[in-house]
């Protein structure tokens, strides 16, 4: 996984924490991504950059949670199409 594909599913992680009401913690994230902690850390501060999460909090920004929700949804479809 690229450090791009890495990024965009943290987003979608983190977004399906927030959903189900969970901690959005480092390790939390990188189990559900299949990441080591430390590449988890190094894609937050990448999108932390750019103003997707807060910086040094694994939490979305506004954008952030705009596009986690449109790759979320575009996920939900494709699922949906296979079925």
């Amino acid at each position: 996984m690229n450090h791009r594909e890495q990024s965009l599913s943290l987003l979608v992680a983190l977004l399906d924490l927030v959903r189900a009401g969970l901690p959005t913690d480092v390790v939390r994230l990188a189990g559900r991504v299949g990441l080591t902690t430390l590449e988890a850390e190094a894609s937050l501060g990448r999108l932390a950059s750019v103003g997707l999460v807060a910086p040094g909090s694994p939490r979305l920004t506004m954008t952030g949670l705009a596009l986690a929700t449109s790759l979320a949804e575009a996920r939900e479809r494709r699922v949906s199409v296979a079925a």
